[in-house]
């Protein structure tokens, strides 16, 4: 028997537009252990207009990371990508990103210290920005051999 997954953002005070305006207060790690349990178990997921919307500008932004280089998944309900690093510091990485006003999480912060995390939560206009940062940072590092 196939499993169908039904999920409704609903507020208390009435506000209707996308959960990232209303919802993160809610969205604790509770709930987001429960969400992808839901997801997991479901045979096949129905996505709403957004949703999908949302799901393809990511696989966008998984596919121009992998032409640079960069290896990484497609990510499955979250709000990150988790590339792996140019370098096996990840650290000196995102230091060399932030000299150029991009900003991610080393992945010694999550014990993952050959990755990176890239937050999905920022605007559209700020990782279209940093994407040709990626692929600068990346070529130097790769070019002058550190």
């Amino acid at each position: 028997m196939s499993k169908l997954v039904e999920a409704t953002h609903v507020t208390f005070g009435s506000e209707i537009g996308s959960p990232d305006a209303w919802a993160h207060p809610c969205l604790d790690d509770e709930h987001m252990r429960y969400a992808s349990e839901l997801l997991n178990a479901a045979d096949a997921l129905l996505l709403g207009r957004l949703t999908y919307e949302g799901l393809s500008v990511v696989t966008g932004y998984v596919e121009a990371l992998r032409e640079m280089g960069y290896e990484l998944h497609v990510p499955e309900a979250t709000f990150y990508l988790l590339p792996r690093s140019p370098v096996p510091d990840s650290r000196a990485f995102a230091a060399r990103l932030e000299e150029r006003d991009v900003f991610v999480l080393p992945g010694t912060a999550v014990e993952m210290p050959a990755h990176f995390r890239i937050s999905l939560t920022a605007t559209d206009d700020m990782i279209d920005r940093a994407l040709p940062v990626f692929a600068e940072v990346r070529e130097k590092i790769l070019t002058a051999g550190s």
